[in-house]
């Protein structure tokens, strides 16, 4: 006989035995964590309902919009988390009530691709300890709620070294401490919502005289105030050519690495106004980027459609323009090849605002503008196809052409308005025989015709 079982009799063992059986029930077959589901209703306009929809939401950046959206999360006693960007602090809610709030450390810089989205988000999943590949660090109790962002702790490389606090990839950065008691309180499923104030409509007016121009829909509003000042036919569904672009960049942005590779599939050959490519050459997301939005490569958005998944990126396209609130937007492709990409003025005026206020570094690309702090200019001698790149007061947009939907734009402008400071004013032109007159009437019609006054 054992030494143990010398010293244990066997009614002790027989209720050893029976308690493990039972405790490993418990856990087997007792209660599990619910993954909580919301379905977040808000009043809109008109007494109409709206239903959120997770994902970028630049709304948000209207203060008296997210105020009125915090202030229902409250009364229906909601669980939730809100991550305010410009005072730098994320709150944890339960019951609608306020039970933790820490600063927070670091979030992405502004202007670059991985500044932190606005939007209402949820927590997809909870890790605590994640990698990044991109950066080559660990990121202690990570909270992942959109594509590439998590809100977690203070980064450390493998040698245990921790990042620089100048440094971050686009997450919500916390204290450790804090990302602790944060990731213990949070739950699979819980929102996220986002704020960092974009811009308030102002109380302000113009007058206006309309010109006359080629284009089946346009529209030209000031993306401040929401003025509008020309407009014909603004919720006119037409297709939309290369501007769907705008949109597949978004895509990307959000659900990649700029500094990973891609290898050109063979189906990506196709033609394009300046063919770059050649199938199976490996080549940085940086570089398609660059190539889609300054020389439009259908070839690059071939490329970057194939690494993310044909059909995933387009389903990625009509959930973001859904998100920015493009309701009447479809797309089939990643270029705007088929007709079926389309879109109206009003939606594309809301793509406007968004790329403005929250994703100016799209806007810098069309421009020709690289970040030359990270990644260096492209290693191709780009030729910029979009009209009015060499115009100063061309913040950027983008042109498309086809034989079915005529020449269109997105052009966004930084213009002074009689004796105004430079207000941002978006062209929106679709269908038209000739956009750059039709744009460069409508520029110089705005620039002309009204007084910018505020009230």
């Amino acid at each position: 006989m054992s030494d143990f079982s010398k010293k244990v009799s066997l009614p002790w063992l027989i209720l050893i035995l029976v308690t493990a059986v039972a405790l490993a029930a418990l856990i087997y077959y007792g209660p599990k964590k619910e993954v909580k589901n919301y379905t977040i209703i808000i009043n809109g306009s008109s007494d109409n309902n709206i239903e959120f929809q997770y994902g970028v939401w630049p709304q948000l950046g209207d203060v008296d919009f997210f105020n009125n959206v915090l202030e229902k999360f409250i009364e229906q006693k909601m669980d939730f988390i809100m991550a305010d960007l410009d005072q730098m602090k994320l709150k944890v809610f339960k019951q609608g009530e306020i039970i933790k709030e820490v600063p927070i450390g670091a979030k992405g810089r502004e202007g670059s691709w991985w500044e932190t989205p606005v939007g209402l988000y949820k927590i997809e999943a909870k890790h605590k300890k994640a990698y990044s590949n991109f950066a080559g660090v660990y990121m202690p109790y990570s909270l992942v709620f959109e594509g590439n962002f998590l809100i977690h702790g203070w980064p450390y490389y493998p040698s245990g070294k921790p990042v620089s606090s100048t440094y971050s990839g686009g997450c919500i950065r916390l204290f450790d401490e804090d990302a602790k008691e944060i990731y213990n309180l949070a739950e699979v499923g819980m929102p996220v919502l986002v704020f960092k104030k974009a811009f308030e409509v102002e109380n302000s007016t113009y007058q206006y005289k309309i010109p006359e121009l080629s284009a089946q829909a346009y529209l030209a509003a000031d993306l401040k105030n929401n003025f509008i000042f020309l407009e014909k036919s603004r919720n006119q569904i037409l297709p939309i050519a290369s501007i769907t672009k705008l949109i597949t960049s978004l895509v990307v942005l959000d659900y990649t690495n700029l500094e990973h590779y891609a290898r050109v599939p063979q189906e990506a050959i196709i033609f394009t106004s300046i063919p770059r490519l050649k199938a199976g050459q490996k080549i940085p997301i940086y570089e398609l980027l660059a190539l889609l939005l300054a020389e439009s490569s259908n070839e690059a958005g071939n490329t970057l459609a194939a690494f993310l998944g044909s059909e995933k990126t387009i389903n990625l396209m009509n959930n973001q323009a859904k998100s920015i609130g493009m309701t009447n937007s479809h797309f089939v492709d990643p270029n705007g090849v088929s007709l079926e990409n389309v879109s109206t003025p009003l939606d594309l005026y809301q793509l406007a605002k968004y790329l403005y206020f929250n994703r100016s570094f799209i806007l810098k690309m069309t421009k020709g503008i690289f970040d030359n702090d990270y990644y260096g200019q492209p290693s191709y001698n780009l030729k910029n196809l979009n009209l009015f790149a060499d115009d100063p007061s061309f913040v950027g947009g983008k042109m498309g052409l086809t034989s079915g939907s005529g020449e269109t734009m997105l052009a966004i402008f930084e213009l002074s308005i009689g004796n105004s400071q430079k207000r941002p004013v978006v062209f929106v032109v679709l269908n038209s025989k000739d956009v750059y007159t039709d744009i460069v009437k409508m520029v110089e019609f705005v620039k002309n015709h009204y007084q910018f006054e505020n009230e």
